[in-house]
């Protein structure tokens, strides 16, 4: 259990770390239909809160699986980094509608949210069970799984800003 919440705080740290570093052009967009760093981070909180109230904070114990990893790091890392060139539109609710760019706050908010996941993780061990919850694309996730999915997930989008800084300093 601690190597995944390991994984995720070593990630959180690189996400607030490249957006501390870059906040003159986190903004910036690659192209129209393309996020901003800004806007990953905004999506990652989205999912990150709904991963927390709607999967860890769920004492739903309808669907179980075998084990309390159904779905697997290996399986969830090649799915969504080694295979990052297959793109999936976000679902409505985790799009990023920034109006504002408090930039600050929307990272401390990250910072804070994952924080707040591993916490409740490393209190009460136990929740890491064989319940499930719905994927609208992997089908049924243990919460363990879930925590896979959350690091693998940003992992995914951190390659997308380290892609974007890139492609913006090329610019110049």
């Amino acid at each position: 259990m601690h190597l995944i919440l390991d994984k995720i705080n070593e990630n959180t740290e690189l996400i607030v770390k490249t957006v501390n570093e870059n906040k003159s052009i986190i903004d910036l967009k690659p192209s129209i239909d393309e996020w901003s760093i800004i806007e990953i981070v905004d999506h990652l909180f989205k999912i990150d809160t709904n991963i927390l109230h709607n999967v860890l904070l769920n004492k739903s114990t309808e669907n179980v699986a075998d084990s309390n990893e159904a779905f697997g790091f290996d399986k969830m890392y090649h799915i969504l980094v080694n295979k990052r060139i297959n793109k999936f539109e976000s679902p409505n609710q985790f799009t990023p509608l920034l109006t504002n760019f408090e930039y600050d706050v929307h990272i401390n908010e990250f910072s804070k949210r994952r924080s707040e996941i591993v916490t409740f993780v490393v209190n009460n061990p136990n929740i890491l069970d064989n319940s499930t919850f719905q994927h609208p694309r992997l089908g049924f996730l243990t919460r363990k799984d879930w925590l896979n999915f959350l690091y693998c997930h940003s992992v995914r989008h951190f390659y997308q800003m380290n892609e974007i800084l890139e492609l913006i300093n090329s610019k110049g």
